[in-house]
């Protein structure tokens, strides 16, 4: 199953898309999300994201913000995101 992954910066919706899982820098360190996760709401520190698209991992600096995590979406506040060409 999919979960949808948000990533939005205070300029703009960085990224939108269904994926398959989702590994973010928290402040407890690097914690996956895979659908059907119990909600959660943690800080983010600065860092790669890494999500899997198709079988292959992506991946996005971020930086400081807040994740939440529902069953079927995580949606990431962050003051940055540069998408890795």
């Amino acid at each position: 199953m999919a979960i949808q992954l948000e990533i939005v910066t205070p300029e703009k919706k960085a990224f939108s898309d269904q994926v398959e899982d989702v590994y973010l820098p928290t402040i407890m360190g690097e914690t996956g999300v895979l659908s059907g996760h119990t909600a959660l709401v943690t800080p983010l520190e600065p860092g790669t994201l890494k999500y899997k698209i198709n079988g292959e991992y992506k991946e996005i600096e971020i930086g400081e913000g807040f994740m939440e995590a529902t069953q079927t979406t995580v949606t990431v506040l962050t003051a940055k995101a540069e998408v890795a060409a």
